[in-house]
C-alpha cells in the first residue's frame, strides 16, 4: 500500500513534520499479526527519495485485543538489525469484526502514541481458485464473492490488487506495461508487480439472486503474463479515509497546489497508517495472446 503521501503537503512553510513519527501497519483477518514500522517522517530536503526517515529502537508497542470475544494483549518485539521494524512474537492470528488498540510508547518519552481499528467481516470469493486466461487490456474476470459485513456501514469498501509472481522478469510484461517500465527509466520492475485499483464499492458491482455479488476485474490492473494473485481488499474505516486522501494527494480533486490536505490518519501522536482489511485471492494464469 502506498505511503509516500504521509508526509502531506499542506503549505510549503510546513516544514515540522521532520519531528514526528510515522507508523505503518494492517492487520489481516484470518492471518498472522503483520509486522509493525515505526520511523521519523523524512527530513523535508530529502523526500524526494524517500518518505522514511531512521527507523526509530528502544519503541515499547503493544496490541490489546478489545473483544467482543477475548480481551488480551499482544507485546512486539523490535527485529534485530532491523531499525523501526516490530513484530508480534505469539503466532497471533487476526479476528474477525474484532477491535484491536494499538499504543506505543517511544524511547524519548514521546507523548504515546495510540489508535484503534475494528477488522472487516471476512467473505469468501466462490467458485474455482486457478483460471487461466487470455490476456486482453480492455477484457476483464468476473469474480463472484460472498458479502461481508463492517459495523456502522451499510456498503463494503474494497480495492482491487494484483500480485505478479515473476515480478522480476522484464521479458513477461505485458505491453502496457513494458510501455511504463520503459527499458528501465519509467516504473521499476517491482512496482509494476503490485496494482491496485481505486476504491470501489459494491454498489458498483451485480447483485445476485443468492445473495453474491459479481465483481469485474480489469485485466488492464494485470502487468505480467503468466502467474498473478488476483485479489480483492476489503478495509476498515482506518484504511478507507487513508487511501480516499490518498488520491487527492495524488491529483484526484480540485484543490490547488499549497491547498491539498493532510492524509487522514487515525492516530493519535503520529502520522501513517494503523488499519486492517479482509483479502481474499484467486490465481491467474495470464496467457500471451496467439
Amino acid at each position: 500500500m502506498a505511503a509516500a503521501l504521509l508526509m502531506g503537503c499542506d503549505t510549503a512553510a510546513d516544514n515540522t513534520l521532520d519531528t514526528h513519527f510515522v507508523v505503518e501497519s494492517v492487520l489481516l483477518t484470518q492471518k498472522s499479526a503483520p509486522e509493525l514500522w515505526l520511523s521519523k517522517a523524512a527530513p523535508l530536503s530529502v523526500q524526494n527519495t524517500d518518505y522514511r526517515g531512521e527507523g526509530q529502537i528502544g519503541a515499547a508497542v503493544t496490541v490489546r485485543i478489545l473483544g467482543p470475544q477475548l480481551d488480551t494483549l499482544i507485546r512486539y518485539a523490535e527485529v534485530p538489525d532491523e531499525p523501526g521494524t516490530y513484530v508480534d512474537t505469539s503466532g497471533y492470528w487476526v479476528r474477525p469484526l474484532h477491535t484491536y488498540e494499538l499504543a506505543i510508547e517511544p524511547a524519548n518519552a514521546a507523548p504515546t502514541i495510540t489508535a484503534t481499528t475494528v477488522v472487516p467481516d471476512t467473505f469468501a470469493i466462490v467458485g474455482e481458485y486457478f483460471r487461466d486466461v487470455v490476456y486482453d487490456s480492455t477484457g476483464h474476470v468476473e469474480l463472484r464473492i460472498t458479502r461481508g459485513f463492517y459495523p456502522g456501514r451499510e456498503m463494503t469498501h474494497y480495492t482491487l490488487q494484483t500480485e505478479a509472481w515473476n515480478w522480476w522478469t522484464a521479458d513477461l510484461l505485458v505491453p502496457s506495461a513494458m510501455a511504463e517500465h520503459d527499458a528501465g527509466n519509467g516504473r521499476s520492475l517491482r512496482g509494476l508487480g503490485f496494482e491496485a485499483s481505486p476504491i470501489l464499492n459494491l454498489a458498483s458491482s451485480h447483485s445476485n439472486d443468492d445473495g453474491t455479488y459479481t465483481i469485474r476485474y480489469p485485466l488492464a490492473y494485470v502487468n505480467y503474463f503468466r502467474r498473478n494473485d488476483i485479489c480483492i481488499f476489503a478495509m476498515d474505516d482506518n484504511t478507507y479515509d487513508f487511501m480516499r486522501s490518498l488520491e487527492v494527494q495524488q491529483g484526484g480533486s480540485s484543490f490547488a497546489p499549497g491547498e491539498i490536505p493532510n492524509p487522514i490518519p487515525h492516530i493519535d501522536g503520529a502520522h501513517g497508517l494503523f488499519g486492517s482489511g479482509s483479502r481474499r485471492c484467486i490465481s491467474l494464469n495470464v496467457l500471451e495472446p496467439e
